[in-house]
């Protein structure tokens, strides 16, 4: 899901990933909003992506971050390479976003736009009722799409991956 955020006065748009702690961006878009003297080059982070491959971190930075009404000043992590921006759990509060758990999925809900982004009551019940038909499955691991196949070609070994770290909405259930 691609959130749009005002970042130091340009659009940005943001890949929200609920199973990232900090939020990121490449260094060629902070570039495009900032200068690097900026940077803070010294932030001790060891980033890694879920297959478990280092992220090179060159700093990070405070940047200006505007969403409706809400005007907050943010910490981002820059990181070298290619990729999208991502929108990790550490600006969810600050920009009135909550992870909510219904049945079998996780849904991310957007609050008001009102300077206090926590006066929000979210009704699971009405995101259930909205989406009926991804909620008929009788439970975790049912599908209702056409048949999927995987084709696999057997000259290719199989790659072990780490779990991914546990999304902050399944959290409380697993506790």
């Amino acid at each position: 899901m691609l959130i749009q955020l005002n970042t130091n006065g340009r659009p940005i748009n943001f890949e929200c990933d609920t199973g990232a702690t900090v939020t990121l961006l490449p260094l060629n878009v902070y570039d495009s909003i900032a200068p690097r003297e900026l940077l803070c080059k010294n932030t001790g982070l060891n980033l890694k992506t879920l297959s478990g491959h280092s992220i090179p971190v060159v700093g990070q930075a405070l940047v200006h971050v505007t969403r409706g009404t809400l005007n907050r000043y943010l910490p981002v992590v820059v990181a070298e390479g290619p990729g999208v921006p991502l929108l990790g759990r550490d600006w969810f509060r600050a920009l009135g976003f909550a992870v909510v758990d219904v049945p079998t999925k996780t849904v991310l809900q957007t609050r008001s736009t009102s300077e206090n982004p926590a006066d929000v009551n979210i009704d699971s019940a009405r995101i259930v009722a909205e989406y009926a038909a991804q909620y008929s499955c009788s439970g975790p691991g049912c599908y209702n799409g056409p048949p999927v196949s995987l084709l696999l070609d057997p000259s290719v070994p199989p790659i072990k991956l780490n779990a991914r770290v546990l999304p902050y909405a399944k959290k409380e259930g697993v506790r």
